[in-house]
């Protein structure tokens, strides 16, 4: 291992787990050591990393002081039961969201509000937004940052890893019901107020109208949004797309292509946008299509970014 921070990962052998680690591998992440944490039934799997064969161990039984910083993406259970242990003796980067709303903790999406990592001391924790979240602020931002938002509407068509592992595996058998597309009615209510309170939390306006719809998709992996914004002052799309071409971490499909899930979000791990256009019914709304790998993007990446950039917020302190 090459010299840097000693690394805990508690998730190590989850769908978001197992893409960090290739993500951190991929972008050369420093670490000194690393440990590999799972549930007492996954503990004694092996995880390859840099080339080297790792043990995964029960998260129960570690001393989380060996680590400077863990990475927590094991859920909200696991995250109630060792975060704040965690977190007494290391840094802790959450993505779990329980967290997220709690108003004494800083919520991130890496690139929109990276100001406010420093506040990561109050409780020595940052929490990862949501996958819709980070995915919608980062494709607003450009052009929030020149015309301002008064107004967002986001329909979302979630794809079965959403909801874990579990719907992931039954996804085949319930495919011919889920081809005309449902209501997300596993928790849709709490999943849609929870995106907006992020949001508002996030942009600091706590009065921002937004509204969010959730449909369940029959898709393994990648969410889908369709947004319409508007701006304090009036944005042509025209304007909009030198913007979001110019964007970060932004792939902006030419008219008549358009991203998907399967073909584009399972494939790159970008921001895709397509179908930019002021509306017909409404000229000073923009709207788009957005779709990203929630695991991979949404997950995995936000989650290495904000340690990137919490790492380097606690070495210039």
């Amino acid at each position: 291992m090459s010299d840097g921070w000693n690394i805990a990962l508690l998730g190590a052998t989850g769908a978001v787990g197992t893409a960090l680690l290739e993500i951190m591998q991929e972008r050369q992440f420093p670490f000194g050591e690393l440990f590999l944490l799972s549930s007492a039934r996954n503990a004694g799997e092996t995880v390859w990393v840099n080339g080297q064969s790792l043990q995964v161990s029960e998260a129960a039984q570690f001393d989380w002081s060996q680590a400077q910083l863990v990475f927590f993406v094991a859920g909200v259970q696991t995250s109630a039961l060792y975060a704040a242990e965690a977190a007494a003796v290391c840094l802790v980067v959450d993505v779990s969201g329980l967290f997220a709303l709690e108003p004494d903790g800083p919520l991130v999406v890496p690139g929109v509000n990276d100001d406010v990592l420093a506040d990561y001391r109050d409780r020595n924790m940052v929490a990862v937004a949501d996958a819709l979240t980070s995915q919608i602020l980062l494709a607003v931002k450009p052009l929030t940052d020149l015309a301002g938002l008064a107004h967002l509407h986001v329909r979302n068509l979630l794809s079965a890893s959403s909801h874990g592992k579990a719907a992931v595996d039954n996804l085949a058998g319930q495919r011919a019901r889920l081809l005309n597309g449902l209501p997300d009615d596993a928790g849709s209510v709490r999943s849609e107020r929870h995106l907006v309170g992020e949001v508002r939390k996030i942009l600091r306006d706590e009065g921002l109208p937004i509204s969010v719809i959730s449909v369940q998709t029959p898709i393994f992996y990648g969410h889908a949004q369709l947004v319409h914004l508007e701006t304090l002052r009036p944005m042509a799309a025209e304007e909009a797309h030198v913007a979001l071409v110019a964007g970060e971490g932004l792939m902006l499909s030419e008219e008549p292509d358009y991203p998907t899930p399967v073909e584009d979000a399972s494939v790159n791990i970008a921001l895709n946008i397509g179908c930019l256009r002021n509306d017909d019914g409404l000229p000073a709304l923009l709207q788009f299509w957005l779709v990203a790998a929630n695991v991979r993007f949404s997950g995995a990446l936000m989650a290495v970014l904000t340690a990137e950039k919490l790492m380097a917020e606690a070495s210039a302190w």
